[in-house]
């Protein structure tokens, strides 16, 4: 048995991180923005809210709205509009699924780098 999981050990991980993720934020489809910053960066800001056009892309690069300047999350953002529309829970559902990712490729690299489990 031990063999068994130590040759399949990164599937392990991985699973194990997907379904504690899903665990603890599987909820989010259900809630909608918070008024703390994505009122003002998705639902007010037509730049966003209009989805992806080449207005908003280069304004994406050029805005610093909310003193932040950060054209990829305003594109991300303009992205998910463009499919979801103002329907926050599957905003909330892309920024789960980045959130998987980044996880699944932040313990592969530490693993690459160290080797170690």
């Amino acid at each position: 048995m031990r063999n068994f999981f130590h040759k399949y050990e990164n599937v392990w991980v991985a699973a194990f991180l997907i379904l504690s993720i899903l665990l603890v934020y599987g909820q989010v489809q259900t809630h909608d923005f918070v008024l703390l910053d994505s009122y003002h960066y998705i639902k007010v800001n037509s730049h966003v809210s209009d989805g992806l056009t080449v207005d908003g892309i280069v304004w994406a690069f050029i805005s610093s709205h909310i003193s932040n300047w950060h054209p990829l999350t305003w594109i991300s953002h303009m992205l998910d509009c463009q499919l979801f529309g103002l329907n926050a829970g599957y905003h909330h559902l892309t920024n789960l699924i980045l959130h998987m990712a980044n996880s699944l490729l932040l313990f592969f690299m530490l693993k690459s780098m160290t080797g170690a489990l």
